[in-house]
């Protein structure tokens, strides 16, 4: 089968990505949009008859998605999927069609904002922190946080944690 650039393009960034330790979140949604890429090419008229018709069923199912992943981070793709009744393909291009951003961005910057409350409530254990929000490791924790907040979480914990526990230089 011919593949366009972009195609080649998406295969080689999720190796990439996976290479690199990304999360399976992150990989699912990678992959489903590979394939999605390929069968759009294959048989168009296929791929778009599963779509919502209606913005509004298209905001239900994004709100959906929202609420599912607030309440539990540790949702893989697939089953955010069946928990809004929607196909993982379909939900990722909704979700980004609707918010501009894709669902494991969108998992990521939940995941960092309660990296903050904690760091803010003065949680000391990054390598507990990571785990208990669905990172990987530390390493992954320190990454994600460091590329969207602009600090890595020990200096972000420096920064937040209860007064007293700042340096007088800082």
């Amino acid at each position: 089968m011919f593949t366009t650039p972009r195609t080649a393009l998406a295969q080689r960034l999720l190796t990439a990505r996976a290479r690199d330790g990304a999360d399976s979140f992150e990989l699912a949604e990678r992959a489903v949009a590979l394939a999605a890429e390929v069968l759009t090419t294959l048989a168009p008229a296929r791929v778009a008859s599963g779509r919502p018709g209606r913005d509004a069923d298209r905001r239900r199912v994004v709100d959906a998605a929202r609420a599912a992943l607030a309440a539990d981070l540790g949702l893989g793709l697939e089953q955010l999927g069946r928990a809004v009744g929607c196909s993982p393909h379909h939900l990722s291009r909704i979700f980004r069609a609707s918010t501009g951003e894709g669902l494991a961005r969108y998992r990521n910057r939940l995941r960092v904002t309660l990296a903050l409350e904690r760091l803010t409530e003065g949680e000391t254990r990054l390598a507990v922190l990571a785990q208990e929000l669905g990172f990987a490791d530390q390493a992954h924790l320190t990454r994600v946080v460091g590329r969207t907040a602009g600090l890595p979480p020990g200096r972000l914990r420096v920064l937040l944690g209860p007064v007293g526990s700042v340096p007088s230089s800082a």
